[in-house]
């Protein structure tokens, strides 16, 4: 014979028993309810985690690829051919707290958030070209966040040569954390 239930309160022996009240439910629901309210809306109010660096090679036609980098020690990158429908792949890459400070002093090193928004060549240079691909790295620091973007051949333009540099050690630094794919 099993056990009486003893979170439930039982039916009076006698009906002039008063003192105290019936119930169907068990004892202390209420506090039960109201915990498990909070342990399932904690996930919701938690917000998913923004990348510290955000770099991307977008290709007219060829793979182009977006790296995001998390504090976490994460990177997620996504490979992309616009000219080939079937390549479109991810990978998870797992990065040590070093190599993420690495990429933070390279990124100081090159005062990053003070190249202009966009690398160009001078107006009396532009010529059209075949391949063009587009570099852009968005940066987040302190809850601000600086984007510079170039393309490939404005990035080579002798006028550029001190900026490019700054900005190539940058995306030098991400690649070397998540490496670009071969084409």
């Amino acid at each position: 014979m099993a056990p009486p239930n003893t979170r439930v309160q039982r039916t009076r022996s006698s009906p002039s028993a008063h003192r105290s009240p019936l119930t169907r439910r068990p004892l202390g629901g209420i506090g039960i309810s109201v915990a498990l309210a909070f342990v399932l809306a904690v996930p919701c109010a938690m917000q998913a985690e923004e990348p510290i660096v955000v770099a991307e090679r977008l290709s007219y036609c060829g793979a182009g690829w977006t790296t995001a980098i998390y504090e976490s020690g994460f990177a997620h990158q996504r490979v992309l051919d616009t000219c080939h429908a079937d390549v479109d792949r991810f990978q998870l890459i797992r990065l040590t707290k070093e190599r993420i400070e690495t990429l933070r002093k390279a990124i100081a090193a090159a005062d990053f958030c003070a190249l202009p928004e966009r690398i160009k060549k001078p107006e009396e240079q532009l010529v059209a070209t075949p391949h063009f691909d587009y570099l852009v790295v968005k940066i987040r620091v302190k809850g601000a966040t600086c984007q510079v973007g170039g393309g490939s051949d404005d990035l080579d333009a002798p006028a550029n040569e001190a900026t490019s540099k700054r900005f190539r050690q940058v995306w030098a630094a991400i690649t070397a954390l998540a490496p670009e794919p071969a084409e």
